[in-house]
């Protein structure tokens, strides 16, 4: 009976992880036949890497920040700060019904600490741009 019980734990173990491999593969290759675009700020003097946010709740305050910004106000924010990189393309999982916040996916590798190399954010969609920025 013993014998039986650890064989079925190691079975749902290997299941477990072979199964988690294939539907991370899948799940990546899905989100990347979405549409590219890279995400930045251009409303100043020089090209800023944009803010985003991982909670809806402070979805007001990143709308707030980016109409300062584009007006010219300098502007102050009421969120955590999170940037993503300017260089680096996001897939575009949806745009909210308003479409000034849009929800994206980034991968890449900021490094275990930090989460890894996918990364889901909410962003002001006047970020978003179909070209990088210029180096």
């Amino acid at each position: 009976m013993k014998i039986k019980t650890t064989s079925i734990v190691i079975s749902i173990g290997i299941f477990f992880v072979f199964g988690s491999y294939y539907f991370s593969k899948f799940y990546r290759n899905n989100i990347q036949t979405k549409p590219i675009y890279y995400c930045y700020d251009s409303f100043g003097i020089a090209i800023n890497s944009a803010l985003v946010i991982e909670d809806l709740n402070y979805k007001d305050s990143l709308i707030k920040y980016y109409n300062q910004a584009e007006k010219g106000i300098n502007p102050i924010f009421n969120f955590p700060l999170k940037t993503l990189p300017q260089f680096e393309p996001v897939y575009l999982l949806e745009f909210f019904s308003d479409s000034t916040i849009a929800y994206v996916v980034s991968f890449y590798n900021r490094g275990a600490a930090i989460g890894g190399s996918f990364n889901k954010y909410y962003v002001d969609s006047r970020t978003l741009h179909k070209n990088p920025a210029d180096r």
